[in-house]
């Protein structure tokens, strides 16, 4: 979803906004978000407000007519779409998962293999993961910091671990910030991930970044890392 039809949605979660499209004679669109009941609002692009008008996401409450706007608010089923927690999780994990950080891991001799004792072993990457955790240190080279994240969205986010007030979720924030306006090596993309992200969001990647930087700032963290 291109982010300006995200904010638009994201406005109407508020059930006293509602959006407003009018038509002028010559054709031209208009539209805004307004306090309901109220006469003016903030405007946005009319090409963005018709988009998800065409794709369900909102619903008249009043039907155009002569002189008067269209009134529409948002749709039950859109209600996830228009949730900035979903939309974070969505945008952080697949910019996270385009990255192949085992690969990088292996090529790197990045953290300790482990004999469990019944001829097999295991790699243990917690001492690695907890240094960082513990000291972020984010000149550390960009394929690094993608690993990072990446193994926070395996261990921690994918299993709905992560809570948004954390320390590690501030560091998540500052992973992907820093990391995501970049395109990762070619022999470590994972092609399916990496092809979704530079479909869906690589051409809005500042946007998602200062979206994510709202959502950094509007934080209030606590002291725990977890």
């Amino acid at each position: 979803m291109h982010p300006r039809r995200f904010d638009i949605l994201a406005a109407l979660r508020d059930a006293e906004y509602e959006l407003r499209v009018s038509r002028s004679e010559g054709g031209t669109y208009a539209a805004e978000i307004v306090r309901a009941g109220g006469r003016t609002g903030r405007r946005v692009a009319a090409r963005h407000a018709l988009g998800v008008i065409r794709a369900g996401h909102v619903e008249p409450v009043a039907e155009a007519g002569p002189g008067t706007p269209g009134i529409y608010r948002l749709a039950a089923r859109a209600e996830d779409k228009a949730d900035p927690e979903n939309r974070e999780f969505e945008i952080i994990t697949t910019c996270a998962l385009r990255f192949d950080g085992y690969r990088y891991i292996d090529e790197e001799r990045i953290g300790t293999w482990r004999d469990l004792g019944d001829s097999s072993s295991e790699l243990d990457l917690e001492d690695e993961t907890e240094r960082f955790f513990k000291h972020p240190d984010y000149s550390a080279p960009p394929d690094y910091l993608r690993m990072m994240l990446l193994l926070v969205q395996r261990k921690f986010m994918r299993e709905g671990w992560l809570r948004w007030d954390s320390q590690l979720a501030r560091m998540t924030r500052q992973l992907f910030i820093r990391t995501s306006r970049d395109a990762v090596p070619a022999h470590l993309r994972v092609d399916d991930w990496a092809d979704k992200w530079d479909r869906v969001y690589a051409r809005y990647a500042s946007d998602h970044v200062r979206f994510v930087e709202r959502r950094d700032r509007g934080t209030v963290y606590d002291e725990h890392l977890f």
